[in-house]
């Protein structure tokens, strides 16, 4: 509430007036104000009357006040990119803590949930941000009682805890698979394992999410979903970098190739998550535990919620060393005359994709990541780089020929429920699977797992392929006509 003087150009103010947050004034389009009826002696919520506007005593467009305004915001900003620049410059210790950034105004992190509670030190001076537990509580000024934003959506406190559709594959991720029917309107094709030739198709929002899969709760006994914003926070950061590589206006390879530093470590730690966070390694985990928690005791919610603990607690513990071990191994960055798919496990780590130590996996094996439909990340293992020098460092591949369906074959092998395709780029034109996949023993498999080897030649860095085939496809070749 304000009177007298405006703070912003000095004129004498005969009226009082609250703003709503964002801060905004009479004047400025779109503004809201609870105006003070005299007569009744209350406050009323509504829209700026535009009578009011220029009326003795309200402040006018253009004027002093919306000048004031604009150096107000312009200070907030500052301060905001401050507070986050303090934030990201205390991100090295990932030990003890996963910093990242959220959407909104907040910085969060994530420490291990069942332990304990502690509080987050740079910026905890100036804007007292604490977390207990991973509940997080937003303290704007000193004294003053925080409001927790550990929610699905830290505007929204109507959310039921455990009640969100979670998506363990990333819809900005499958949208690189995706059709574009419309605005804003993306359309992939499905196969279940179950039902494989029958294809239905789907939007990046309608597949590959799990009701309450990220949510947890604390030892406090408190809900939180922690490692929603965690992925919400590796995904913006990552999807740039996935446009750097596949949106060159000419060219199927980006000439920005290789990425810098880092580019490099922000695709790092989002393949991190990738690996950690799916459905097949949480089958994985529970199979492999030897004694279950004892939640038998529980109410409904509560033990609903506890469950997932195990999960997002190895996501925490290993997330900063296995994204260390990605970013240090050669990349190579390929295109495929095949069409590719991708899956609910989209990054398929060769020969080990259930291995007990998933990090020694990630450093002793081949490593692919489906980009679109024609391009791909090939992390070469210590075998596959021992024959070739120029493996050892970043590189470029063409996936040609029986290079292109064996990379096919990987990719449909460790999905755990469904694959995915481009609706234009159907795999199943040219290929159809001829085994099992990867066994799960969760669901009672015990078939051998097939093993891969795969040699390529180095694609010459002086050479490239047209952006234009990565939508079109060579005409079909007619058969030879034999001549008398």
């Amino acid at each position: 509430m304000r009177s007298g003087l405006c703070w912003g150009c000095g004129r004498a103010t005969l009226r009082r007036f609250i703003v709503s947050w964002p801060l905004a004034w009479p004047g400025v389009r779109g503004s809201r104000l609870r105006r003070f009826r005299r007569r009744t002696g209350q406050w009323s919520a509504g829209p700026v009357n535009r009578q009011q506007v220029g009326r003795r005593g309200a402040p006018r467009p253009g004027g002093g006040c919306n000048a004031a305004l604009k150096r107000r915001r312009e200070t907030e900003t500052a301060s905001h990119a401050d507070l986050q620049e303090r934030a990201h410059a205390g991100a090295g210790a990932f030990h003890s803590a996963l910093w990242g950034r959220v959407a909104g105004e907040h910085t969060i992190a994530v420490s291990a949930w069942s332990v304990g509670s502690w509080k987050a030190g740079p910026i905890a001076e100036k804007h007292r941000h604490e977390w207990r537990g991973s509940v997080y509580e937003w303290c704007g000024r000193p004294g003053k009682e925080g409001v927790r934003v550990g929610k699905a959506s830290s505007g929204k406190r109507a959310i039921k805890a455990g009640g969100t559709r979670d998506h363990t594959v990333p819809q900005m991720y499958l949208k690189h698979f995706a059709q574009h029917v419309g605005r804003r309107k993306y359309e992939l094709k499905v196969r279940r394992l179950d039902k494989i030739n029958e294809p239905f198709p789907v939007t990046p929002t309608g597949i590959a999410a799990e009701t309450g899969y990220y949510w947890g709760i604390s030892a406090e006994g408190v809900p939180h979903h922690a490692a929603e914003k965690l992925f919400t926070s590796l995904e913006t950061r990552a999807d740039p970098v996935l446009k750097v590589l596949l949106h060159d206006p000419e060219w199927a390879l980006t000439p920005d190739w290789p990425l810098g530093p880092d580019q490099r470590h922000v695709l790092a730690w989002w393949m991190a998550a990738q690996i950690l966070r799916t459905t097949r390694q949480r089958k994985r985990l529970i199979h492999q535990r030897a004694e279950a928690p004892d939640i038998i005791g529980l109410p409904q919610e509560v033990r609903t919620l506890a469950q997932n603990n195990p999960h997002l607690l190895y996501i925490v513990e290993n997330i900063a060393t296995l994204a260390l071990a990605l970013e240090s191994r050669p990349w190579a960055l390929g295109f495929s005359d095949m069409c590719l798919l991708t899956s609910d496990t989209p990054i398929a780590v060769w020969n080990r994709p259930d291995d007990e130590d998933q990090l020694r996996a990630a450093a002793l094996s081949d490593a692919m990541l489906p980009l679109d439909p024609h391009r791909f990340l090939f992390l070469p293992g210590p075998a596959t780089r021992a024959a070739d020098p120029r493996k050892r460092v970043d590189h470029l591949m063409h996936a040609e020929g029986a290079i292109g369906f064996a990379l096919v074959e990987v990719a449909y092998d460790v999905a755990d429920q469904f694959v995915i395709h481009h609706p234009q780029h159907d795999p199943w034109k040219h290929w159809k699977p001829n085994s099992p996949g990867q066994p799960k023993p969760w669901d009672g498999q015990t078939h051998s797992a097939p093993q891969y080897v795969l040699q390529y030649p180095v694609f010459p860095p002086s050479q490239n392929i047209e952006r234009r085939w990565t939508v079109e496809h060579p005409p079909a070749r007619s058969p030879a006509v034999s001549h008398p």
